[in-house]
């Protein structure tokens, strides 16, 4: 396409068909008509294949690359090409979580172009992931509040196990859009889908999660949602849950609980999603009468673009009501050359709104390589700097892409650290500091202004800035009882820098001094 010459941003895109849909919760069924021939089973068919098109952990990554291939919207290209299979409107289009953080386009419009985008492809659930939770999760709750004017998704948001302490009840007990399960009715079959966030609760930084409790009884869960859903006339029942194992589904044991799982004689559910590993991954869980539940997991994004999205066929018999036979497959999106152009569009009007903030350049750059030293000496100089503390901490894991040399813009500014973690301050000994570092030095790495944390003295009290993730997190065991928030991004301070460099090759093995000016009194 014209503009992705111009746009010179690495992203990942998926389009489809334009599908309608109304979404409902509750049990609330939810009528897809996404074919222009809706098939009606009679006694010349006696079974139907479905569809379960699943996409895990997008982080954002929705734009196409300078060959107009994988993006959101090549990805949408193949969705439509399973829609079109048959003249059956048998295709059902799951998120799993993590589909919003991740990319500068998707940041700056707050997770709205991803919204816009999944209307358009026709999406029919979208569950929670860990990273729903960086820009806080009301920033995404917002799309499901009936408010069309502050953006709005035609399909619900799954949450079965996310509670708010203060009221303790599900994120979403007050919404039409927000519920633990719905059901979408296909070709005059009812299916299910239920969504739980998995064990993920010390990956998200804790100001962001402290407000809410995550029920990981995951059996109990699916086990009640199942019988709700199976009362409501649910013939086949999908759970996901954004978690899993990285090596294999079946050594999950949430997929093993969920699919032992019965009610009436009848195995509850038919097929279940996992996410969170960024691994791709399927199999299935062999039950004691023989029958398998298959377990599906893509890869989501690889280098800066959209991968892979994953697929469940499943056989249902009309006649007996069961699921005969299942098949799982994952679907490349680089491969595909050609592109829905609806799902283009609305990237297109995003990104003309925000380009002057995406497109600005703060200075030329050599490659940085993200596992460099001289990076996080680079960010703790700025951190310091910043405060006008004498030590800084902050996690390797907060720097997640590597730069390529050519200009330093927005885009790769965020795919290198898209967080907006908050810096805290707080007073604490060299013995403290030198203690947190020996037992999290493979994860944290801490700067001085005279060298490593080993030159610090035991007794002596130093100034730290810490980002809150790691404050929050690992460093909790030693934080003091008073700490102040100062309200300092580490990715805005890194941009403030890099603006001082204007003009210049920034080289970060020669130049990682800080040129930052102190931004807090103290």
């Amino acid at each position: 396409m014209k503009n992705n010459k111009l746009r010179k941003l690495t992203f990942i895109g998926l389009s489809i068909l334009l599908a309608t849909i109304l979404t409902g919760c509750n049990g609330i069924i939810i009528n897809s008509n996404t074919s222009n021939n809706s098939y009606t089973p009679n006694e010349d068919k006696s079974s139907i294949n479905f569809n379960i098109l699943e996409f895990n952990d997008v982080h954002g990554y929705i734009e196409q690359d300078s060959n107009n291939k994988r993006g959101l919207s090549n990805a949408a290209k193949i969705v439509n090409d399973i829609r079109n299979e048959d003249n059956l409107d048998n295709t059902i289009l799951i998120a799993n979580g993590d589909m919003f953080q991740g990319t500068a386009l998707s940041r700056v419009s707050e997770g709205r172009v991803m919204i816009d985008a999944m209307n358009k492809m026709g999406f029919d659930a979208c569950g929670i992931g860990n990273h729903e939770f960086d820009w806080y999760l009301s920033s995404i709750t917002k799309y499901f509040d009936g408010n069309k004017d502050n953006g709005e998704a035609d399909f619900p948001l799954l949450n079965a196990n996310i509670y708010e302490n203060a009221s303790n009840e599900l994120v979403g007990y007050d919404s039409d859009s927000i519920c633990p399960s719905t059901i979408v009715e296909k070709e005059g079959v009812k299916i299910g889908i239920v969504s739980m966030i998995g064990s993920v609760y010390s990956s998200i930084c804790y100001n962001m999660v402290k407000d809410y409790r995550f029920d990981t009884d995951f059996q109990t869960i699916a086990y009640n949602e199942g019988i709700k859903l199976r009362q409501k006339g649910a013939d086949i029942i999908i759970c996901n849950i954004h978690d899993g194992d990285s090596s294999g589904v079946e050594n999950y044991l949430p997929n093993n609980q969920i699919a032992n799982l019965k009610y009436n004689g009848q195995y509850l559910y038919d097929a279940m999603i996992n996410g969170h590993t960024h691994t791709r991954q399927s199999g299935a869980i062999t039950r004691s009468n023989g029958t398998q539940m298959p377990v599906i997991q893509s890869n989501g994004y690889r280098n800066n673009y959209m991968y892979t999205f994953g697929r469940i066929d499943l056989t249902y018999d009309l006649n007996t009501k069961k699921v005969t036979t299942t098949k799982t497959s994952f679907k490349y999106v680089e491969d595909e050359k050609g592109f829905d152009q609806t799902v283009e569009n609305v990237l297109d009007s995003y990104y003309n709104e925000s380009k002057d903030i995406l497109t600005e350049v703060y200075c030329q750059t050599k490659y940085i390589d993200r596992y460099n030293d001289n990076l996080y000496k680079w960010a703790g100089n700025i951190m310091n700097k910043a405060t006008g503390c004498d030590v800084a901490i902050s996690n390797l894991g907060g720097m997640r892409a590597s730069v390529n040399a050519g200009s330093f813009d927005f885009n790769k500014m965020y795919a290198l650290n898209p967080f907006d973690n908050h810096l805290i301050i707080c007073e604490v000994t060299g013995k403290t500091i030198k203690t947190f570092m020996s037992k999290n030095s493979s994860y944290e790495f801490c700067i001085t202004s005279s060298g490593t944390y080993n030159d610090l003295d035991d007794n002596t009290t130093y100034s730290l800035v810490i980002t809150d993730y790691v404050y929050f997190g690992a460093f909790s065991y030693y934080k003091p009882s008073y700490y102040t928030d100062s309200n300092l991004i580490l990715r805005d301070l890194m941009i403030e820098d890099l603006r001082l460099r204007k003009g210049e090759t920034f080289n970060i093995d020669t130049d990682f001094e800080a040129r930052i000016n102190q931004k807090l009194e103290r």
